[in-house]
C-alpha cells in the first residue's frame, strides 16, 4: 500500500515539473537574407540589346543635327523636321490607248479611239505607229525612210479613225503588208479648249519645251509615260 502510495505521489511531481517548465509561444523571428538566385539555362539567357535606330529627321543617319535636316528652321532636330520631299506632279490629264494592228494590211489602217465620243472634243491626241522592229513613227508623218507617208483622220462623232498611206513619189495609195505594224499608240491629252485649240495648245507647249512630236521617245519622257 505504501508503495503505490509512494507512486502515486513521484507520478504527480512530474507532472508538476512538466507543467512548470511549458512557456508561452514566443514571437517568429526576423526572416533570412535571400540566397543567390541560379544560373539561367542556355535557352532563358537574355538576348543582346539591338542598337538604336536613326531618328527620322537624321537623313544621312550620322546622328548628329546637321543644318540641312533641320527642314522647318526652327533650331530644334525633332519629329516637326521629318517631312517628305515633294514629289512629281503627275498627268492625271494624260491617257494612253494600245492598239493591236498586226492584222492591218493595204493603203488604210481602220481603228477606234476608246474615248466617248461626248468627250472626245476635250482631247488633243498624238498618234504613233510601231513597227516590226521596234521602230516607232509619228502619224501623220513620213514612213520607212521616207519612202512613203501617212495621214490620219478621226470621226469625233463616233470616235473612229483611219490611217492611210501614199507613197512619197507620186501620192498614189501605198500597201502595207500585214504584220509590218504591231501597234499604234495613242496618247490623249485632256483641254480645256476644244480639241483643235488643245491640239495647237500641245505643239506650242512640246516646242516650247524643245520636243519635237516626231520623237516618241522624247515626248513619253517629257509627260512621264512609260515607252
Amino acid at each position: 500500500m505504501k508503495t503505490l502510495k509512494f507512486l502515486s505521489m513521484a507520478i504527480m511531481c512530474m507532472a508538476m515539473v512538466l507543467v512548470s517548465c511549458t512557456g508561452d509561444k514566443g514571437e517568429t523571428g526576423p526572416q533570412g537574407e535571400q540566397g543567390i538566385a541560379g544560373v539561367d539555362g542556355a535557352n532563358g539567357s537574355d538576348g543582346v540589346d539591338g542598337a538604336d535606330g536613326a531618328s527620322c529627321w537624321d537623313l544621312n543617319g550620322n546622328g548628329v543635327g546637321d543644318a540641312d535636316e533641320d527642314i522647318n528652321d526652327d533650331g530644334n532636330f525633332d519629329a516637326l523636321d521629318c517631312q517628305g520631299t515633294d514629289g512629281v506632279d503627275g498627268n492625271a490629264n494624260v491617257q494612253i490607248f494600245d492598239i493591236d494592228v498586226t492584222d492591218s494590211s493595204g493603203s488604210s489602217l481602220l481603228f477606234n479611239i476608246p474615248i466617248d465620243p461626248a468627250a472626245l472634243p476635250n482631247y488633243a491626241m498624238l498618234f504613233y505607229l510601231k513597227n516590226l522592229g521596234g521602230l516607232v513613227y509619228s502619224v501623220p508623218g513620213p514612213m520607212d525612210g521616207n519612202n512613203y507617208y501617212s495621214r490620219l483622220y478621226y470621226d469625233e462623232n463616233d470616235s473612229t479613225g483611219t490611217i492611210r498611206f501614199y507613197n512619197n513619189s507620186d501620192d498614189t495609195a501605198y500597201n502595207v503588208a500585214a504584220g509590218y505594224f504591231t501597234n499604234l499608240r495613242i496618247i490623249a491629252i485632256e483641254t480645256t479648249t476644244g480639241a483643235k485649240n488643245g491640239q495647237q495648245s500641245i505643239m506650242d507647249e512640246l516646242k516650247a519645251a524643245g520636243i519635237d512630236a516626231d520623237d516618241y521617245d522624247a515626248v513619253a519622257e517629257y509627260f512621264g509615260l512609260d515607252k
